[in-house]
């Protein structure tokens, strides 16, 4: 009978390890912040385009101050 020996794996040091962990936070932080980029500007995007719409109900706030003109007053 013969059996075939394999050669050993390589192993992988800690140092390998820790760059290639690193290597791959880095990749999904940048796809992060790139999404984070797009969705932001599809959101500005469509905000600015977006009419105003006057059927909302106000802020609730005390130091809120209307600035929107007061309609005339009828004749009399």
């Amino acid at each position: 009978m013969v059996s075939v020996i394999r050669e050993p794996a390589d192993e992988m040091t800690v140092e390998e390890l820790i760059v290639g962990s690193l290597g791959i936070a880095g990749s999904l932080l940048v796809l992060a912040l790139a999404l984070g980029a797009v969705a932001g500007g599809v959101l500005v995007v469509w905000h600015r385009f977006r009419p105003a719409s006057r059927d909302h109900l106000p802020p609730v706030s005390p130091s809120f101050t209307d600035v929107s003109p007061t309609p005339p007053s009828p004749p009399r």
